[in-house]
Order: C-alpha cells, then sequence, then structure tokens
C-alpha cells in the first residue's frame, strides 16, 4: 500500500486522544473536526507532540502536511495553535 501526500491543509477541530499505551499514556492524537471526520497526527518538526498533550480536548488549528495511508487521514503537523479554552464539556462549541 502506498502512502502519498495530498497537499497542505490547515483545519480546525477538537484535539483527543487517539491511542494509548499499555500503561494508559496518550501514545497518539488525532483531529475531530465539526464535519466529523477524524484525522490522525503526527508530530512535526517544531516538538508539536508535546503541544498535543497540553492542548488535549481544546479546540485547535492544526497545519501540515495531509497524506492518506489506506483509509487513514493523517496530518504532519507543522503547527498547532489554541483557538478557546474549554470549560465545561469540551466537545461542545462555547459561544
Amino acid at each position: 500500500m502506498t502512502t502519498s501526500i495530498i497537499k497542505k491543509i490547515e483545519l480546525q477541530g477538537i484535539l483527543v486522544v487517539n491511542d494509548f499505551d499499555t500503561d494508559g499514556n496518550p501514545i497518539r492524537f488525532a483531529l475531530l473536526t465539526d464535519d466529523e471526520n477524524r484525522y490522525i497526527l503526527e508530530p512535526g518538526q517544531k516538538n508539536t507532540d508535546i503541544l498535543f498533550g497540553e492542548y488535549n480536548r481544546e479546540r485547535v488549528t492544526i497545519s501540515g502536511e495531509m497524506r492518506f495511508d489506506g483509509n487513514k487521514n493523517i496530518i504532519d503537523v507543522q503547527e498547532i495553535q489554541i483557538l478557546k479554552k474549554a470549560h465545561g464539556n469540551p466537545l461542545v462549541d462555547i459561544l
């Protein structure tokens, strides 16, 4: 199966844990967009993996290169920016 870079992309959504190690620590994150798509996030060149945990369950903007691997959309993250802090239920937009 071939993995290919599709395009540079910028998306907004909620950052969530996508996978845990055997001790229950988050090891992979995903972006859930308003149109209910899930994008697996890979850390980029700026140590964005550290920020993933800090921004877990927050509304963020992610920019990077999107590639398609099998049936997964994967973004190699180059930049992450928090849009607003969530209070209460982070999956509900705060007006």
